[in-house]
């Protein structure tokens, strides 16, 4: 009966390491892959945004330019010209917001989410390394009982034996 327990409870700690040891390297899967990849495509993904954005701002402010200087030379429709002047300054200025808004995000994006994300990578990568060396502790742990139990069951029938003998 105790060898049949020992087996039990090697086999569950032999698939418990074996689990860890996956979640190990699905965790250095993850940190690598971010290492290599992840971190350059959401800065190259950020960039781009940024390049969009000041391309608006030039567009923006060069199509203001020229119209400006179309209704400078004209001395009717004041009332259209106010309106497609300020329409004009207010995409300006909205494409000057939104530059400044994706150039915000792509340093926070470099400085806080893509080092938190890193840090979170490598805090997985710990808890599922102690979570292997915890595995292998409990393996080590369920040895020894076993072997406890089976000395202990073994001392008993010899006992019982003994008093068996003694008895007859």
């Amino acid at each position: 009966h105790a060898r049949a327990e020992a087996a039990a409870e090697t086999a569950a700690a032999e698939s418990a390491i074996a689990a860890a040891e996956a979640a190990r390297a699905a965790a250095v899967l993850a940190r690598e892959a971010f290492r290599a990849r992840g971190r350059e495509l959401a800065l190259v993904e950020a960039h781009l945004a940024v390049d969009r954005e000041r391309g608006e701002v030039e567009d923006a402010a060069a199509e203001l330019v020229e119209l400006e200087a179309m209704y400078a030379e004209e001395e009717f429709a004041e009332r259209t010209k106010e309106l497609v002047l300020t329409r004009g300054r207010r995409q300006l200025d909205l494409a000057r917001r939104e530059l400044a808004l994706a150039e915000a995000k792509l340093a926070a994006l470099a400085e806080i989410e893509l080092v938190e994300r890193e840090r979170e990578l490598d805090e997985d990568l710990r808890a599922a390394e102690a979570a292997l060396v915890a595995a292998r502790l409990a393996r080590e742990v369920a040895a020894r009982a076993a072997e406890l139990a089976i000395h202990e069951a073994e001392a008993k029938l010899v006992k019982l034996a003994r008093e068996s003998d003694a008895e007859e």
